[in-house]
C-alpha cells in the first residue's frame, strides 16, 4: 500500500495550492474594491503663474522721432522694445513659436509702419500710450496670424521690456 499513500499526497498538495491561489485572488479583489470605494483625491488646481508655459518672441526696437518745436526743428525720441507673449492655450508653442519667428520681419513691418508711424506725436506723449499701443499691436498681429481652430489668439500679450518715452507736453 505504499503506492496508495504516494497517490494521496499529491492530491492533498494540489488542493492546498488551489486554496492558496483562491485566497490570493480573493484578497486582490477585496483590495481593489476597497481602493475604488475610497473618496477620490481632489482634482489638481490650476498651476501657479510661475509654472505655466511661457514663450516670448522678441520683435526688437521701434523708434519714432517726435517734433518738439517746429521753429527750431528739435526732436525727441519715442523708442520701445516690443516682445510678444504667446498664448499657451493656442496649441503646442514649440511648434508655433518658430512659425512666428519666421514671420518676424513681416510683424516688425506691420508694427512700425501701420501702428507706430501712424500715431500722431501727441498720442505717443500720453501717459497711456504704451497701454493703447500694446492693445493695438496685439489685435493687429493676431489678425495677421489668424486664430486657432478653437478660436484662440496666438498673441496673448504685448510687452515693452525697454522703453524711452518723451516727456509729456
Amino acid at each position: 500500500m505504499p503506492g496508495t499513500a504516494v497517490r494521496g499526497a499529491p492530491a492533498s498538495t494540489s488542493g492546498g495550492r488551489l486554496a492558496l491561489v483562491a485566497a490570493i485572488l480573493l484578497a486582490g479583489v477585496l483590495s481593489g474594491w476597497a481602493l475604488s470605494a475610497r473618496r477620490p483625491s481632489a482634482p489638481a488646481g490650476p498651476r501657479p503663474a510661475l509654472e505655466r508655459r511661457y514663450e516670448q518672441v522678441d520683435l526688437g526696437s521701434f523708434r519714432k522721432e517726435l517734433l518738439v518745436d517746429a521753429a527750431t526743428l528739435a526732436h525727441e525720441s519715442f523708442e520701445v522694445k516690443v516682445a510678444l507673449v504667446l498664448n499657451p492655450d493656442y496649441g503646442d508653442l514649440a511648434v508655433y513659436r518658430p512659425l512666428v519667428e519666421k514671420r518676424r520681419d513681416l510683424l516688425r513691418h506691420i508694427t512700425q509702419t501701420e501702428i507706430v508711424n501712424a500715431k500722431p506725436d501727441g498720442e505717443l506723449r500720453k501717459p497711456t500710450a504704451l497701454e493703447g499701443l500694446s492693445q493695438e499691436i496685439r489685435k493687429r498681429l493676431n489678425a495677421e496670424l489668424g486664430p486657432s481652430a478653437a478660436g484662440q489668439d496666438l498673441i496673448q500679450k504685448v510687452i515693452f521690456p525697454e522703453s524711452k518715452l518723451p516727456p509729456r507736453r
